[in-house]
């Protein structure tokens, strides 16, 4: 009777033992931080002389996309009002895909890096939007991923994007002469995972 108690006794510690270095030994994917800050300056001298917005993590949708050739980021509020997608070739990445990356713009579109575009749905339509692309605008900036996790797939990463000389995109459906404004969006991202798809 001894014996057995002995037994079990040692089968649990051993068990709990093990349960324990299984839960020590199970690696913890954190989670994904975003942001995105959108400023609007105006060129005039009316008021509002600018908007700024900011967006948090948890209002935010982040992806990170490797597909055939092609390589991308997209981030937008959930709520669907605007979005902002990078696109790149990845033959023309590194292996390790960490760098600073050049933005495409209307005057130089080929010999830059990343092609932008952003949209901003305009107020008072059922769904129109305000389309800001690399290939029909002015476009300054530049797109970083600071670190890649190989081992996770997990991507770091910072961007800042200038619209410059552009129509309001808070501008009244058919409003007359609506005003100039560079819109600047700045943010970054970690633990951003890349999915792949053919």
């Amino acid at each position: 009777m001894k014996y057995t108690a002995t037994l079990s006794l040692l089968l649990s510690c051993a068990l709990a033992f093990a349960t324990g270095c299984s839960k020590d030994n199970e690696e913890t994917v954190p989670s994904t931080e975003t942001t995105l800050t959108r400023s609007i300056v105006y060129h005039d001298q009316a008021r509002p002389t600018r908007r700024d917005t900011t967006f948090q993590t948890k209002v935010l949708v982040s992806e990170a996309w490797q597909y055939g050739p092609y390589f991308d980021v997209r981030v937008y509020p959930r709520a669907g009002k605007e979005g902002l997608v990078f696109n790149l070739e990845r033959g023309s990445m590194p292996a390790a895909l960490e760098g600073t990356y050049s933005l495409k713009t209307v005057e130089n579109f080929d010999a830059l890096d990343t092609e932008v575009s952003y949209s901003f749905e305009i107020p008072n339509t059922m769904g129109g939007s305000n389309q800001y692309n690399s290939n029909f605008h002015t476009v300054a900036g530049d797109f970083t991923i600071t670190k890649f996790d190989t081992q996770r797939l997990l991507l770091d990463g910072t961007y800042t994007v200038t619209l410059v000389d552009v129509k309001d995109p808070m501008a009244v459906y058919g409003a007359p002469n609506p005003r100039h404004c560079d819109v600047i969006i700045r943010g970054r991202f970690s633990n951003l995972p890349l999915q792949t798809s053919k």
